[in-house]
């Protein structure tokens, strides 16, 4: 089976039973997560590090959805960080080898990144 396969009978299953009809369902929105997953290429992004040297924390960002996967406090030593090999949160696959820097845009500009 392949993606579009696995999206159409995901999408046949819910209006089959109806589950858009009960938006409360915690079902729905887990499917809606799996089409979202399965419609865009997944390759291994690298993972995003925010080192601002006035932080006690490092944090080890998302290159999409750019949250927060993992923390560690300076001085700790790396094999103690989780690193998980997709996001929890959006599903991308993320790759460990290769961290590059981040800073995080102040707050209220974070959209003025992406006008260009």
């Amino acid at each position: 089976m392949d993606r579009k396969e696995a999206i159409l009978r995901i999408k046949d299953h819910m209006e089959h039973h109806g589950i858009g009809k009960y938006p409360h369902l915690k079902l729905k929105e887990a499917l809606d997560m799996a089409i979202a997953a399965l419609s865009q290429p997944n390759e291994p992004l690298s993972v995003l590090v925010n080192d601002e040297p006035d932080r006690e924390y490092i944090d080890y960002i998302c290159p999409r959805c750019k949250s927060i996967i993992s923390q560690r406090r300076r001085g700790q030593r790396m094999e103690t960080v989780y690193k998980c090999k997709f996001h929890d949160n959006c599903g991308q696959r993320v790759d460990w080898s290769n961290p590059q820097p981040y800073r995080r845009p102040p707050e209220g500009e974070e959209g003025d990144a992406n006008r260009g």
